[in-house]
């Protein structure tokens, strides 16, 4: 759910997972292609490798800064961080590679996080509310040979009823991703 950018806003409250070990520079850009989309199958060349990535969903963003036997990430959303550290670790595992981990926890990054959640959240709300009334507003369109009385919202939802109902069927989807 992350897409690759080349800048990032230095002004954001950032966690940091440090994972060290001995691994190649190979291997942990393998973990971070496992991850993370659009991450180039051939390693970059050089001695420190650095990537930054936005979040599709909520904008939030991270950075992977890794050279052999080091990586580090750093992302406003902890979720992020506590994915990747659930998943490398893992493939660390299957490879019996040992790795020291620490974090830098930045408790301002959650309701950083919780800001840019917020307005999707009430969107998702907003939309469940409208589905609850197509059943109510075309029952009343049947009865009523004129709907002018009806606010411009109730209109707008007995136009628009087939898309609401279309994306109220990803809600569950959508919900997930807010909900991790």
């Amino acid at each position: 759910l992350h897409r690759r950018t080349h800048i990032i806003d230095g002004e954001r409250p950032m966690n940091a997972l440090k994972l060290s070990g001995s691994f190649s520079l190979g291997e942990v850009h393998s973990w971070i292609g496992y991850c993370i989309p659009e991450v180039p199958d051939k390693c970059p060349s050089g001695e420190t490798i650095t990537m930054f990535f936005q979040s599709t969903f909520l904008d939030t963003q991270l950075e992977c800064n890794y050279r052999q036997g080091s990586v580090e990430f750093k992302s406003d959303n902890i979720s992020t961080i506590s994915i990747l550290k659930d998943v490398i670790t893992k493939l660390a595992t299957q490879k019996k590679i040992a790795l020291n981990i620490t974090y830098e926890l930045c408790e301002d990054s959650i309701p950083h996080s919780l800001r840019l959640i917020h307005p999707k959240l009430d969107e998702q709300l907003l939309l469940a509310k409208k589905v609850q009334l197509i059943d109510a507003l075309k029952e009343l369109s049947m009865h009523e040979p004129n709907l002018d009385f009806l606010s411009p919202e109730y209109k707008d939802i007995i136009q628009n009823a087939e898309k609401l109902q279309a994306a109220f069927k990803l809600q569950p989807c959508h919900l997930e991703r807010l909900y991790g």
